[in-house]
């Protein structure tokens, strides 16, 4: 709804909740004898960009009741539109993706796929191997994988080449488009959401090392915390050898009973803090942040000014070591130690337990990301990652 509005393309007319849920993986394809490495895509990042731009037309211009057919012939349609704007640039590169998008309206997810990437459903229950004795929740995977392999002559300018793929479904690969052997066209399933459903996981198909059992317990142990999920499941890929590179998208859903109509009565004054459950209007937070490169502002100034040079990866990763080195500690108490040997805000030089506090936070002070997440922190409780444009942070609620 962000983007819609953004674009000024209306869709309040779709059933609340309307949201969208991508992850795409670029490839080229292979020559065939050549030992020589796939250079790099760009399809991924134009669909990435444009997508929406075909879709949300589609969404805001039928204004009656959407059924299921109707929704999954709009996201057909989207993604044929944007694989011929691919495809009709000038000097197009022979590159391609695969791409796994949910879109989400009311409580229905209709999970569009093409390619080799997968989608999975979190629900509360017991493990679905009944192997686990930590997990909390069942995993049910919601795609197969197009991994039927494609190949074709080509004259790629100097010499006859033939060109591989692995799937016979993605966005690009116009050299095997031309030869009928590729196509756009997606799979479309409905996933009727209901209050028990957890989370939805995508991951690329380089994580389907990681087993469901793992799945289930991963995504237990980080319940409520997509973002530190996804990094564990990478680092939980790594540890089964992982080779290349590997993404993985977190969608956590949080269900809340609708309100029973009451007669209409004067309003309240608003609570200034929330001893009875009503909204709090200040929060107090202490925080560990690391940056990144592509921050606003990359320099550690706790540490006399040094350029930080590590990607935005490195920054989670080392926020989820730390995220579970406090957890696994009594009441958080290494927290104040974490803070001032890893934190690169001012905060974390003040002293003893007042380290990386941020005092009283009211809203509209901070980052949007940063008071959404501190606003929604329970007292005690520590966040996922949150990231802004000063980097990643660990929020922990101290009143």
């Amino acid at each position: 709804t962000k983007a819609a509005s953004a674009l000024k393309i209306p869709i309040d007319h779709l059933p609340r909740p309307t949201a969208l849920y991508a992850l795409y993986s670029g490839h080229r394809p292979g020559v065939k004898g050549s030992t020589a490495e796939p250079g790099p895509s760009t399809c991924a990042e134009f669909i990435a960009r444009n997508f929406h731009h075909s879709l949300l037309p589609r969404l805001s211009e039928y204004k009656g009741p959407w059924d299921d057919i109707a929704v999954t012939a709009a996201l057909t349609q989207a993604f044929a539109d944007t694989d011929a704007e691919f495809l009709a640039r000038p000097n197009v590169s022979n590159d391609g993706c695969c791409a796994m998008i949910v879109l989400q309206i009311g409580n229905k997810a209709f999970v569009a796929h093409i390619g080799d990437s997968i989608a999975y459903i979190a629900e509360e229950g017991e493990s679905a191997s009944g192997t686990s004795t930590s997990s909390t929740c069942r995993v049910t995977r919601l795609t197969r994988q197009h991994q039927q392999p494609v190949s074709a002559a080509v004259d790629d300018g100097s010499a006859v080449v033939e060109e591989t793929l692995h799937v016979n479904r993605a966005f690009g690969d116009r050299n095997l488009k031309a030869a009928g052997l590729v196509t756009s066209v997606p799979e479309v399933a409905c996933v009727e959401l209901k209050p028990s459903h957890r989370c939805l996981l995508l991951t690329s198909a380089s994580l389907e090392s990681v087993s469901t059992t793992s799945l289930e317990e991963l995504l237990s142990q980080r319940r409520g915390k997509p973002r530190v999920a996804c990094g564990a499941i990478l680092q939980e890929a790594q540890t089964k050898g992982l080779q290349g590179s590997a993404a993985a998208l977190c969608a956590s859903f949080e269900w809340q009973a609708l309100p029973i109509q009451a007669p209409e009565q004067p309003p309240e004054k608003k609570a200034k803090v929330d001893h009875s459950g009503q909204k709090a209007t200040q929060v107090r937070c202490r925080q560990i942040l690391v940056k990144h490169r592509d921050c606003k502002d990359p320099v550690d100034k706790v540490r006399g000014n040094k350029p930080v040079t590590r990607s935005l990866a490195e920054a989670e990763r080392i926020l989820l070591e730390t995220l579970v080195a406090i957890e696994q500690t009594p009441g958080k108490s290494i927290f104040t130690q974490r803070c001032k040997s890893v934190s690169e805000c001012n905060t974390c030089m003040k002293g003893g337990e007042l380290a990386g506090d941020l005092g009283w936070m009211s809203r509209s002070q901070y980052h949007p990301n940063i008071e959404t997440a501190a606003f929604a922190l329970p007292i005690g409780h520590l966040s996922d990652i949150v990231e802004s444009d000063e980097g990643v942070h660990l929020l922990w609620r101290i009143a």
